[in-house]
């Protein structure tokens, strides 16, 4: 995309001076974002004073709103080109936020709870196989979909269950003696939490490799991988959307607020980017051959 982009630009101005034009909006834009994220950063994190803060940014807004005016009159020369490609990836990357915080909704809304599906199990008491088995969960919370799924089609439970979650946290990197935590619970179940930070790459042998210190027994090469993939579907306006569950127990299900919601357009931007998105199995470093994937249809 780089490649193609850059032969794009050259094709389209010819010539360095030519590309001045994009080039200083592009620059004095930048320096703009980057005094008004300096405000932000100063306030909420280091904490300082509303007046400081205000003054200091207010004398880099002065030098960078005129420079950016001065190269505004270039717009029509070419100035379009960075206005376009800022907005174009803020696009997709606002649509892709916003369309995980509505399937994850949609999924996780009026979980079932842990201490039900225990209970239940202890009552019904499924075969039990030998094994392990980690089922892959977003939300570090209640019953995970696919564990539902699994026990409805297949009928049976392994020995040993793992819920786990990767959570990317808002910081650069997180420290060793923080990354996991584990829960263990009765039936055999454990909860794995695993956090990384925004520069880090999840590692799920890793995970259990450090889980191992604290009693859990699981082999990333000996365990079975449960993975939910979920379709997608936009609904028509008139339609209601619903997501389809394998529930074992009925609970009554609860929800934080009003669900996310977006644009058709973007739903529909959102289920094409669903499609080409790479795998969960290659981002978590799971043994390919390890894997199950169950899956359940979203529609909103």
């Amino acid at each position: 995309l780089l490649r193609v982009g850059t032969i794009a630009l050259v094709l389209m101005f010819k010539s360095s001076a030519a590309l001045s034009a994009a080039y200083g909006i592009a620059v004095t834009g930048t320096m703009v974002i980057t005094s008004l994220l300096f405000f932000v950063v100063a306030r909420e994190k280091w904490g300082w004073p509303l007046w400081r803060v205000t003054a200091l940014t207010g004398l880099f807004l002065v030098i960078d709103l005129s420079l950016l005016g001065a190269n505004l009159v270039k717009i029509e020369y070419g100035g379009w080109v960075p206005i376009a490609i800022g907005t174009a990836i803020f696009t997709l990357m606002s649509t892709w936020k916003r369309g995980r915080m509505m399937l994850n909704h949609a999924l996780h809304a009026g979980a079932l709870p842990l201490d039900l599906f225990l209970g239940d199990v202890a009552r019904r008491k499924p075969t039990r196989v030998p094994g392990t088995a980690v089922f892959m969960t977003s939300s570090p919370h209640g019953v995970p979909i696919v564990l539902l799924h699994h026990l409805k089609h297949n009928k049976v439970l392994h020995d040993q269950v793992i819920l786990m979650s990767i959570l990317t946290l808002e910081v650069p990197s997180v420290p060793a003696g923080e990354r996991v935590t584990i829960e263990k619970f009765e039936e055999g179940f454990w909860r794995v939490t695993a956090r990384y930070g925004f520069m880090e790459t999840p590692d799920v042998p890793d995970v259990l490799n450090r889980a191992r210190a604290v009693g859990l027994r699981a082999k990333a090469l000996d365990t079975t991988f449960y993975l939910g993939r979920e379709r997608v579907i936009v609904l028509e306006k008139h339609d209601k959307p619903r997501v389809v569950r394998a529930d074992v127990v009925t609970a009554p299900g609860t929800e934080d607020g009003p669900p996310p919601d977006m644009a058709r357009w973007r739903k529909k931007l959102f289920v094409v980017m669903s499609r080409n998105a790479r795998s969960a199995t290659e981002f978590f470093n799971i043994p390919p051959n390890r894997v199950v994937e169950l899956g359940a249809q979203v529609e909103f």
